[in-house]
């Protein structure tokens, strides 16, 4: 799995790397490689990530200037709530077999999470 979520990486930086834009980016590359040069060294491949590839700084800067634009349409939230899991609970270590350790049945951390995070949601709306 961990090797295909790679191959997969490696395919969508090849794709951006040879399908780029470079005209675009010619100024920047061009004072890097002009800092580069001043300090003796020599600049590498220039690789400028779009805001569409996930956990790069420009998706991130995305994802904070979607989120404040929801904040100004519908103003500021009410509450800040954060939902941690026990991973420990009793529901999932009754249902592994003696053997089993929790990264064996991710299937029912992401189903107790699931239902604990439906029954937050239920009093949260019962309540307001």
């Amino acid at each position: 799995m961990v090797m295909l979520l790679n191959h997969l990486l490696r395919l969508n930086l090849n794709f951006i790397r040879h399908n780029q834009r470079v005209e675009s980016y010619l100024g920047l590359a061009d004072h890097v490689n002009a800092l580069a040069t001043e300090a003796g060294m020599r600049a590498g491949v220039t690789l400028i990530l779009p805001s569409s590839f996930s956990g790069s700084p420009r998706a991130m800067q995305q994802n904070f200037q979607d989120a404040m634009s929801t904040v100004r349409d519908f103003s500021k939230p009410d509450l800040f709530l954060t939902f941690t899991f026990n991973s420990k609970r009793k529901q999932i270590k009754d249902n592994l077999f003696p053997e089993q350790k929790l990264h064996d049945r991710p299937d029912l951390v992401a189903r107790i999470f699931d239902i604990k995070k439906k029954a937050l949601l239920l009093l949260l709306f019962l309540v307001a």
